[in-house]
């Protein structure tokens, strides 16, 4: 499946803030055109996490991404072609995920892994077992996916943690593994955590490319017991070197990845 990327920050890695003017139509009309143009989720995002970035104070986060939320499920549940089409939120933070998920999101992409917020894998579990979800035949009983990203320190720090003894494949799936059990720990059954390598993320080039080469995705799913895969390599800065044109911000899913209404693939392509 393909996903979306609608950015509502103004200092976004991928399109610079173009879809972030403190506008909510602009937004949906933006998320509307991903889902026109075969997204089947939009990942909603009110932080940029690209590398140096700022950490934003919740409050700002909520004001950005609660009503896009909002707004851009009931404009999708208006339209019978796009009913079908998901929305994630992108955020660190559990009480904006939590409002989120209330908005109408039904997944949660984080990319912490849970490590950011103590709250976040808690907030995922009691989301999933919540009563008020499972009361709204629309959405069904407790299923909210969590996209648990591979990375190491912040946006301010990340770069500089870029170091791996040996093969950056075997060392990603450990890592990742770890955000598995955690999230095992917090009461999140493994069959809704969905698992994303995290390329540009406290990597360089030679690790990305590595991750991306023939047969190391394959590799990295199975080192993770079979999970779900969620794969972002669009607009990141060691794809330039390879003369790739920039196009809209898409994104996708890779095997497996249950629980995100029907997402049998997920791989992302930006």
């Amino acid at each position: 499946q393909i996903m979306g990327v609608l950015n509502v920050t103004p200092d976004s890695f991928s399109d610079g803030g173009a879809h972030f003017s403190g506008s909510v139509e602009r937004a949906v009309r933006h998320g509307l055109e991903m889902a026109e143009h075969g997204a089947d989720v939009i990942d909603i995002g009110g932080e940029s996490t690209r590398p140096g970035a700022a950490a934003v104070a919740e409050a700002e986060e909520l004001r950005r991404v609660v009503p896009v939320a909002l707004a851009l499920r009931k404009a999708l549940d208006q339209r019978p072609g796009l009913k079908h089409v998901a929305l994630s939120v992108d955020t660190r933070s559990a009480k904006v995920a939590e409002a989120a998920v209330l908005a109408g999101c039904d997944m949660v992409n984080d990319v912490s892994a849970g490590r950011h917020d103590p709250q976040m894998l808690p907030t995922l579990a009691r989301l999933n077992q919540l009563e008020a979800l499972a009361a709204d035949a629309t959405r069904g009983p407790g299923c909210v996916p969590f996209v648990a990203m591979h990375s190491r320190g912040d946006p301010t720090t990340m770069q500089r943690l870029a170091t791996y003894e040996g093969d950056v494949v075997s060392a990603v799936s450990h890592e990742l593994m770890g955000a598995v059990r955690r999230c095992s720990r917090a009461g999140l059954p493994r069959w809704l955590v969905l698992l994303d390598p995290g390329v540009g993320f406290a990597k360089e080039a030679q690790h990305n490319l590595a991750l991306l080469s023939p047969g190391s995705l394959q590799r990295l799913q199975r080192a993770c017991g079979g999970a779900g895969l969620l794969l972002g390599a669009s607009r990141k800065r060691f794809l330039a070197p390879l003369s790739l044109p920039r196009r809209s911000t898409v994104a996708g899913f890779s095997q497996g990845a249950r629980g995100s209404q029907g997402a049998d693939e997920l791989a992302e392509a930006r």
